[in-house]
């Protein structure tokens, strides 16, 4: 499966909006790791008011301004451009993102693995501690097995973060994908404004015969921990796991995944209130798996 074609061996897009004060730290570890790496970087934005363009014009690093219409749509903007469309790989990146280890050692692996097609590494937030980025596939039963434990479709077991391993799905704020794959998907499918993104994307590569592998040999320090509250955020969150439903499962399947997630967001409601704890992010929640208000699905 793997294609060899002229161009940079990667090209790195970070999407950024608003994210100004993140942007120096995660260009300069870039260039830091990227080792003998042909590496080319596009700063990708999504409708930023912050000083973003300035620091990449002293940089030196090629900005596409463009209003905000999600990380998968501005990552599909970024594919035309000449740093991008010849490259071997694609990462798509964040910008709270710092890479601790050899970005040129991690795509020597992703070489030795033609079966893959997509990659991610190792996290960490900000204070050391690992952080989930590997899942499961949503399906009714995964939804049903959710609502009995109480946890989201991750992979919690810390072991597993421990050495190399297949999955259903990555996180999406560092993934490394091979560029023809990418392409081959039409790119992120751009009704995912934020959240479920590269689930879905997993998903199409998974059923093209790709494989979507976890490299713990570099780590990721992203900036996750202590984020506040953000309304828009928790329900664009719920929503795109709606849309996902919609798009891969039929009406009997939505429904059974939909009381599912309903019922496993209510027990989490009970819980905190029963506690005396406060539960303002469980009550969004709650509220936006019960209505998806299609007119609000988008920048806040």
């Amino acid at each position: 499966m793997a294609v060899t074609e002229r161009g940079a061996d990667v090209a790195a897009v970070v999407v950024t909006h608003e994210s100004a004060q993140l942007m120096p730290s995660c260009l300069e570890s870039l260039a830091a790791q990227a080792g003998d790496l042909d590496l080319r970087v596009v700063v990708a934005d999504s409708g930023s008011t912050d000083q973003v363009e300035s620091i990449c014009e002293e940089r030196q690093t090629p900005f596409l301004g463009g209003r905000n219409r999600g990380f998968g749509a501005t990552v599909n903007r970024a594919l035309t451009h000449e740093s991008v469309r010849e490259a071997r790989y694609v990462l798509a990146m964040n910008p709270d993102v710092v890479i601790e280890g050899s970005l040129a050692e991690f795509v020597t692996l992703a070489d030795r693995r033609p079966e893959c097609g997509i990659f991610a590494p190792r996290q960490i937030d900000q204070y050391g501690r690992l952080l989930v980025s590997m899942g499961r596939e949503p399906s009714p039963a995964s939804y049903w097995s959710d609502w009995q434990t109480g946890w989201p479709k991750w992979i919690w077991d810390p072991e597993v973060y421990e050495s190399e391993a297949r999955c259903d799905w990555v996180m999406g704020a560092f993934m490394l994908i091979r560029r023809p794959l990418l392409e081959s998907l039409a790119g992120f499918d751009e009704r995912f404004f934020l959240y479920s993104e590269e689930v879905d994307l997993c998903t199409k590569a998974r059923r093209a015969g790709w494989d979507v592998a976890y490299l713990p040999q570099l780590t990721i320090r992203h900036w996750k921990a202590d984020r506040p509250l953000d309304e828009h955020r928790e329900r664009l969150r719920q929503w795109s796991e709606l849309v996902y439903m919609r798009k891969w499962y039929g009406r009997r399947d939505r429904i059974s995944m939909r009381v599912a997630m309903i019922a496993r967001l209510t027990r989490q409601l009970l819980r905190r209130l029963r506690a005396g704890e406060p539960a303002r992010e469980e009550r969004i929640r709650l509220g936006a798996a019960l209505r998806l208000r299609r007119r609000r699905y988008g920048p806040a």
